[in-house]
């Protein structure tokens, strides 16, 4: 008779195993691309969101160009 195989996990070797329930469900996080501008890449929470479309809009003559 054969042994049993080995049992295998879902998770490869390289790929690291949450921790607990709220890391496996919590959604990934995007790259932020920064605006080059301390504030604003704080005030957008590190920048804006990389692979995404953002529109920027404002007044005439705001400065949105620059």
């Amino acid at each position: 008779m054969r042994p049993p195989a080995p049992k295998t996990s879902a998770y490869s070797e390289q790929e690291p195993r949450p921790e607990n329930l709220l890391l496996l469900l919590a959604p990934p996080r995007a790259a932020k691309l920064s605006l080059g501008c301390p504030l604003l890449d704080r005030l957008l929470s590190g920048g804006l969101p990389a692979a995404s479309v953002t529109e920027i809009a404002g007044e005439s003559a705001a400065g949105k160009t620059q």
